[in-house]
């Protein structure tokens, strides 16, 4: 069996030196996009924690990466969801992609959502 395997890559090297390189490639690309698959969600899902909210809301449609999506909900459901007896606070999140750097970026408007009202004033200063 291993003179067969043996002459063949004599007989053949390029075809060989063809084959390693794609099989190689393919093993790279795996694990490339798995790497940042994997960033991209610890990123996110330490995002969330920080920002201390108990939902998230998203458009019907959206990726579960919050920033890969382009949808955006109006700010008018803030005014919307803060009667729902029990919410405490709401904080509209602007979440965008920076390619340059790689990351998500999160900003809050402080004019919508006075930063004391919510509490991130306090958790600002903290950090």
């Amino acid at each position: 069996m291993w003179s067969l395997i043996f002459s063949n890559i004599k007989q053949r090297p390029a075809r060989t030196c063809v084959s390693v390189l794609a099989v190689s490639l393919g093993v790279v690309l795996i694990l490339v996009s798995v790497g940042l698959t994997y960033g991209q969600i610890t990123d996110q899902a330490q995002r969330a924690r920080r920002v201390g909210g108990d939902f998230i809301l998203q458009p019907t449609g959206a990726s579960v990466f919050l920033s890969l999506s382009g949808g955006t909900l109006p700010v008018k459901i803030q005014r919307v969801i803060s009667k729902v007896e029990g919410v405490q606070a709401t904080t509209p999140i602007l979440v965008k992609f920076v390619s340059d750097g790689f990351f998500s970026l999160f900003g809050v408007d402080k004019k919508i959502t006075p930063l004391d009202k919510c509490g991130l004033k306090r958790r600002i200063r903290k950090s």
